[in-house]
């Protein structure tokens, strides 16, 4: 079994200044077809996306008050051994 260290421990659990999720802000890729976006590598590395199985599932979430046309976006990570 491996270590992990007292600070280590922290960060995963939330007791220090670093605990707060990871967030990168990046660009929406437009090529007459399809929007995209680009998973930051070390995002992906952490989170051991394997490009070859994996998946995501957008979901469309409305937001304010009825009758708006705002809206947000959410994605889940779908691995293809979750199935």
């Amino acid at each position: 079994m491996t270590k992990i260290s007292k600070e280590e421990l922290a960060r995963i659990v939330g007791h220090d200044e670093d605990a707060e999720h990871l967030k990168k802000e990046v660009t929406i890729i437009f090529d007459n077809k399809q929007y995209s976006i680009r998973i930051p590598k070390k995002f992906a590395e952490l989170a051991k996306i394997n490009p070859n199985n994996d998946t995501f599932e957008f979901t469309l979430v409305p937001i304010g008050e009825k009758g708006d046309s705002k809206f947000t976006i959410e994605a889940d990570l779908k691995r293809e051994d979750d199935e």
